[in-house]
């Protein structure tokens, strides 16, 4: 799915999203999936409020950028809603900025590697579903817990 920002004749972003759906099985119009098509209601009631979500995702951003924004803006906007790890800020020591010095720095095999990054990107979700944040100093015994429930 594409989606483009208008803001009269100054403004004109386009981007591209996560979101797949057949051509023919779009309603332009309407900006949802064709109500004649059949089509699974779970996976339309998703897909119609994803695009919902999205729309009012960018607005909410767009509004609070304010002007003179790059051409790249949307792009950049929505790579940081699907791929957050890409965009933290590293020049403080983070918890997962050590993390990931322990798995590149530690001499293990490449499988081992790839466990480790398993873990890091699970707790990552962990830390941004529950709305903590994960400091190396107060992770104990019981975070380890709520990670495991």
């Amino acid at each position: 799915m594409r989606f483009r920002l208008t803001d009269g004749r100054g403004v004109q972003l386009f981007a591209t999203s996560n979101l797949k759906v057949n051509l023919n099985d779009w309603d332009a119009k309407n900006e949802k999936i064709k109500a004649k098509v059949i089509y699974n209601n779970c996976k339309r009631k998703d897909f119609d409020n994803s695009i919902l979500e999205h729309k009012q995702f960018i607005l909410t951003n767009y509004a609070k950028a304010g002007v003179n924004l790059s051409t790249d803006w949307l792009e950049k906007l929505l790579d940081k809603k699907y791929y957050p790890e890409k965009y933290i800020d590293m020049t403080v020591d983070t918890f997962f900025m050590l993390f990931k010095e322990f798995i590149e720095q530690h001499e293990m095999s490449s499988q081992r590697r790839r466990h480790f990054y398993v873990v890091y990107r699970n707790l990552f979700r962990f830390e941004k579903f529950y709305n903590k944040t994960l400091n190396v100093d107060t992770f104990d015994i019981n975070t380890l817990v709520e990670y495991k429930k």
